[in-house]
């Protein structure tokens, strides 16, 4: 037996519900009011946090 990667669209990475713009909207407000305490990041990844959000945003 071996392990086998392969490619996932992202349109496939979460799967919507009718939970999801609540989600959002909770994580969006989250961020806004409580940005350091829902957030961390190490140092050294900037540029990794902009290339994802140039491909979401």
């Amino acid at each position: 037996m071996r392990m086998s990667l392969k490619a996932l669209a992202p349109q496939d990475w979460i799967e919507i519900d009718d939970q999801f713009v609540k989600y959002l909207l909770q994580k969006d407000t989250l961020l806004k009011s409580r940005h350091s305490e829902v957030f961390a990041s190490l140092p050294g990844t900037e540029a990794s946090q902009k290339e994802v959000d140039l491909i979401f945003n």
